[in-house]
């Protein structure tokens, strides 16, 4: 599976699942660990389970294995899928770690509010 429509299946599950303040950053060209990082709002640690699960099993997979997953029960789940890394936070964590301001240099990809799988990544 290509990295944009991996991308896409995950933005588009977690919109169904609910997920908040859904954001791609490209940050390639600042690490050499990962190309892009969802991060995404989250109402508490059982959310964060049930997106995984969809993501992870059944007919809706991403169809990937992911390389690890940290954080589980707590307000930060890490989903380590390779070439995209998915960031799961709380609105209280999210603004306490402040990750969108960590990667503000690097370039946020437009979603489709309407369409979310539909994605205008460069």
């Amino acid at each position: 599976m290509s990295t944009i429509k991996l991308i896409g299946r995950i933005v588009t599950i977690s919109s169904n699942k609910k997920a908040k303040d859904i954001a791609i950053y490209k940050v390639g060209q600042f690490v050499d660990y990962t190309d892009f990082l969802v991060v995404l709002s989250i109402n508490n640690p059982a959310h964060a389970k049930a997106l995984l699960e969809t993501m992870l099993k059944g007919p809706e997979s991403i169809g990937v294995k992911p390389y690890s997953i940290e954080g589980l029960n707590t307000s930060w789940v890490v989903l380590d899928l390779g070439e995209v890394i998915v960031h799961m936070f709380d609105n209280e964590s999210r603004n306490y770690y402040d990750i969108d301001g960590l990667w503000m240099d690097a370039q946020l990809e437009q979603i489709d509010k309407n369409n979310p799988q539909r994605l205008n990544i460069q």
